[in-house]
């Protein structure tokens, strides 16, 4: 595994300090593939919290859109997402939360075989 960075070690430093994590739990973080099914109230919030930690590629998928109504529990978007597509404006706030991490939206209907490959090659 790569070095982090002087970048890295300041951002992530409170991840750093946890006996559990170290250097060494950061850098497996930054490596590691995760793979979010659906991008409502819980799974977006758990997605940001990913990206804050430094999950180093995320991919979310959600078939449905945001509506106004969701604002209230589904905290990662704003009324400017309205009527936007979930995954996508789920990406674009991830990549906001973090930039040095790879986002990547898959809007629409998830069916068994796509969610068996989507989850392949992720941790």
């Amino acid at each position: 595994m790569t070095e982090l960075s002087k970048e890295q070690r300041v951002r992530y430093s409170r991840n750093i300090m946890v006996d559990e994590v170290g250097t060494e739990g950061q850098k497996r973080l930054l490596a590691s593939s995760v793979f979010v099914l659906g991008c409502g109230a819980l799974g977006s919030i758990a997605a940001a919290y990913l990206a804050g930690a430094g999950v180093g590629r995320i991919i979310v998928a959600d078939f449905d859109t945001v509506d106004i109504s969701n604002l209230q529990r589904q905290l990662t978007f704003s009324e400017c997402d309205a009527g936007t597509d979930k995954a996508g404006a789920l990406a674009r706030r991830l990549r906001e939360i973090n930039s040095g991490i790879e986002v990547t939206a898959v809007s629409g209907l998830v069916n068994a075989d796509m969610a068996r490959e989507l989850f392949r090659g992720n941790d």
